[in-house]
């Protein structure tokens, strides 16, 4: 028997965790520009961005990261690196 993965978040639907709901959208440059801006004054903002990419869509999407380096002026490395651990 094979069994096929299930993606964890699909777009356009409302989960509950741990006791917040949670909209998952279809990802977006200019709402990840946004939410980078709304950060990027704090020390150290890369952990909290990241956070609120994947509050924003239900998930961090791997082609949020260039413009999260970008915006940051970071590598993508780093900013990979920080988000799959």
């Amino acid at each position: 028997m094979s069994r096929t993965s299930k993606p964890i978040a699909r777009p356009d639907r409302t989960h509950l965790r741990e006791g917040r709901v949670t909209r998952t959208t279809d990802w977006s440059e200019a709402e990840t520009r946004a939410i980078v801006a709304r950060h990027v004054h704090r020390e150290g903002p890369l952990l909290p961005i990241l956070h609120a990419v994947q509050e924003a869509f239900g998930y961090v999407p791997r082609e949020a990261l260039p413009a999260i380096a970008e915006e940051l002026n970071l590598s993508r490395a780093e900013v990979y690196g920080v988000a799959t651990r």
